[in-house]
Parts: structure tokens; C-alpha cells; sequence
């Protein structure tokens, strides 16, 4: 007799405990509206930061060009430069050139002939030695270099 009702009453709570669960369950899950609004703030959050990350992007673009600008600025420069030291060096060519001609080849004319003046005219290079030089180096300019290093 006692076992009935004890099994009616254990019966009632576990179905009573299932449907409490149950309601639990559907409570805890948020309603659409709140999925909704933080679906919303996660968007929210994405967009800025890829606002942020786009606005990096330009200010270092812009920063790479400022560099980009002052380097081709530098280069030019140093073109100009060159040119100058270019066309100084052809200038002195042509002033040293002169003056090689000029001094090798004074003529004396005596008696209707061209005479060359053997007295002024001097080699630019120094006399060669009497005494015979040694072989070439054996080693290349290259080979020295690493040898020193």
C-alpha cells in the first residue's frame, strides 16, 4: 500500500522537474530581439575596426609617399651632381689636352721648313725604369681584398 502512493508523488516530480527544465531552457535563450541587438553591436564593432585599420592604412600610404617623394628628390640631386663633375672633368680634359698639344708640338719654320722643337716637348709619364720590374701580381684585385678581410 505504501509503495503506490510513493511511486505517485515521485512520478509527479520528476514530470514536474522535466517541465520546470524546460521552461528553463526556453528562458535562457535570448529572444530574437536580443540576438538581433547583439548580432547589431558585434556588426558595429567589426565596421569601426575596419574604419580604423582603413585609416592606418591611408596614413601610412601617405607617410610611404612623403618618403618615396624625399628619395627621388636626394636622386635628382645627386644626378645634377654628377652631371656638374661630368661635364667639369671633360672641361679639364680638354684644357689638359690642350696643353699637351701645345707644348708637343711647337714648330720652329727656318728656311722654309717645319722644324719640330725636340728640346720642349716632355713626356707626361714618368721615365721608365732601368732596372726590370718583377712579375705581375699574382693576385686579383678581388682575391686582395678578401685576403685583407
Amino acid at each position: 500500500n505504501s509503495l503506490l502512493p510513493r511511486l505517485k508523488s515521485w512520478i509527479r516530480k520528476v514530470v514536474l522537474d522535466e517541465d520546470d527544465e524546460q521552461l528553463k531552457k526556453t528562458n535562457n535563450k535570448p529572444s530574437l530581439a536580443e540576438e538581433t541587438a547583439q548580432a547589431a553591436k558585434s556588426a558595429a564593432a567589426a565596421a569601426a575596426d575596419v574604419a580604423k585599420a582603413s585609416q592606418e592604412m591611408l596614413a601610412s600610404k601617405g607617410e610611404e609617399r612623403k618618403y618615396f617623394v624625399e628619395v627621388v628628390s636626394l636622386l635628382d640631386k645627386q644626378i645634377q651632381e654628377m652631371k656638374l663633375m661630368t661635364s667639369a672633368i671633360r672641361r679639364l680634359e680638354g684644357q689638359e689636352d690642350l696643353r699637351v698639344s701645345q707644348t708637343s708640338s711647337k714648330r720652329l719654320v727656318a728656311n722654309g721648313k717645319a722644324d719640330y722643337d725636340m728640346r720642349s716637348v716632355r713626356s707626361l709619364s714618368p721615365p721608365a725604369s732601368v732596372e726590370p720590374s718583377g712579375p705581375p701580381h699574382p693576385k686579383s684585385y678581388m682575391e686582395q681584398c678578401l685576403h685583407v678581410l
